[in-house]
């Protein structure tokens, strides 16, 4: 359930206590359904774990023939859509420029449709011949993976490309590349840099992203540290499982989202009148928010040092003693 790139055994240790909160039940239950936590080192991004997957040559094959159409589609519907009225007056500077930019028409045409297609090939756009073997050192393919590359990328493209030896010139101007290296494995370059975009400062200054369509929580090393920098005994993880054990209620449990929704609803009408049940501002910001501090001020207890500066309201004792409802409702959701 832990990843990251080569993390050192403190982390590991850190990330496996804080899961514990949780009773056995539930850990199984998100285990079951394939939730990872990715512990971000400094200067990492979520590309260097191992939640990036692996682009295996086997499954670029499953995809080729279903690119290939796709590529065609994009080809024949830009190069339609480039003489679409034959009666418009003829303009040699417009139609020349039509034409120069028609390659980079395709490839914006083409990615949505791989996307789509959860196929992660990369397109280029190729104006001059491609030396193979320039482009693999551009992906950082090793050397004894090049001949691997190479036919797959050769199977890809197909007719699309004239090789001659290791010189290549794509016939539309565009290339389509199965896969790159990136921290010694194959990976596909458009997932690589999605995910990249996910690195240890953005998750920092989030303190933890947590994404349930991907069954992923992200945590900075920093805040899986006993004490935590930036917020000593606080737990970052065990907020962002709080999130998790909320989406998963909703598929398990039947009226869970709608006995969330409705104390959620009755504390801010309190709060109106003037008696404030929400320990901290953030749990008044919508039902989320408000069920994943719950389970965090449930499984949080004040150890009375100098670290329980953080949230120290979001405890335990204080969300029995001001909102015994919902201290109930987390009760009964941990025994369930």
């Amino acid at each position: 359930m832990v990843s990251g790139w080569n993390l050192p055994s403190s982390l590991k240790v850190g990330a496996a206590r804080d899961l514990a909160c949780l009773p056995l039940a539930w850990l199984q239950r998100l285990d079951a359904e394939g939730l990872t936590v990715a512990v971000l080192q400094e200067g990492q991004s979520l590309a260097d774990t191992d939640v990036l997957p692996t682009m295996t040559p086997e499954r670029c094959r499953r995809h080729v023939v279903q690119a290939q159409a796709l590529a065609r589609a994009a080809i024949d519907e830009e190069n339609r859509a480039l003489s679409l009225d034959p009666s418009a007056p003829a303009d040699d500077f417009a139609s020349a420029m039509a034409r120069r930019w028609l390659p980079d028409r395709i490839r914006e045409n083409l990615l949505p449709r791989l996307d789509q297609a959860g196929i992660g090939f990369s397109v280029e756009v190729c104006r001059e011949p491609v030396d193979l073997k320039a482009l693999a050192r551009s992906k950082q393919i090793p050397d004894e993976e090049f001949s691997t590359w190479r036919d797959l990328l050769l199977e890809l493209n197909g007719p699309l490309l004239k090789v001659s030896g290791d010189l290549a010139q794509a016939a539309q101007e565009i290339l389509m590349v199965p896969y790159a290296f990136h921290r010694g494995r194959a990976v596909s370059e458009v997932s690589r840099d999605n995910y990249a975009t996910f690195d240890s400062m953005k998750v920092r200054q989030h303190r933890g992203i947590h994404s349930w369509p991907n069954r992923l929580i992200m945590v900075h090393e920093a805040f899986v540290k006993e004490p935590a920098d930036e917020v000593g005994n606080y737990r970052v993880l065990v907020h962002e499982l709080g999130h998790a054990m909320d989406y998963l209620a909703e598929d398990l449990l039947p009226g869970h989202r709608a006995t969330v929704d409705g104390l959620f609803a009755a504390d801010l009408e309190a709060a109106r009148r003037g008696e404030v049940r929400f320990l901290t501002p953030r749990s008044a910001d919508n039902p989320r928010e408000y069920l994943a501090e719950a389970v965090e001020a449930y499984m949080t207890r004040r150890v009375g040092d100098e670290q329980d500066f953080y949230k120290p309201e979001n405890s335990r004792e204080d969300l029995q003693q001001r909102n015994p409802p919902l201290f109930e409702y987390v009760r009964s959701l941990f025994e369930s």
